[in-house]
């Protein structure tokens, strides 16, 4: 197993423990700002779901620039479970297959970051892994609020 495929498996990995913990809320609690002020858990699905498929678009020698604006419209329409879990699936499938067909030389290449900084491939690669989890990590703490301390990544196969 090369360096990209670890990669790609650890996005696999964490796709799954997201797409479950968001099973495992109503529809009520995904769409609750807590406190009224705080980000909606399907907001965050939406927000890794665009995030994967910009990173998708750079990995693959395209070209994407983070904007404020646009990223709230799209964000809009992925306004329910459905929607915001499909494209996140579709999006992070995606995106783990670009990394894992990266070679070891690709992962080394300096790119654009959607934000306008130098990365390498590897570098946001790596970061698609760990903004999918703090986000996760945040959808967690939600579930513990509402009183659920079930660890529903336990019951994944594999």
């Amino acid at each position: 197993m090369n360096a990209s495929q670890m990669i790609s498996g650890g996005l696999d990995q964490v796709l799954a423990m997201f797409m479950i913990d968001v099973e495992n809320m109503t529809d009520e609690q995904l769409a609750e700002k807590k406190m009224g002020v705080g980000r909606s858990p399907i907001d965050m699905t939406a927000e890794v779901a665009l995030f994967n498929a910009m990173c998708s678009k750079i990995l693959s020698g395209g070209t994407a620039q983070y904007d404020p604006e646009a990223m709230g419209a799209a964000m809009a329409e992925l306004d329910s479970r459905e929607k915001a879990c499909a494209a996140l699936k579709e999006n992070t499938d995606k995106l783990s297959g670009v990394i894992g067909g990266l070679s070891d030389e690709d992962l080394g290449a300096e790119i654009t970051a959607p934000w306008g900084e130098p990365i390498t491939k590897a570098g946001l690669a790596n970061m698609c892994v760990g903004h999918m989890m703090y986000h996760d990590g945040q959808i967690n703490f939600i579930q513990t609020l509402n009183g659920d301390n079930e660890v529903h990544w336990m019951k994944l196969k594999g």
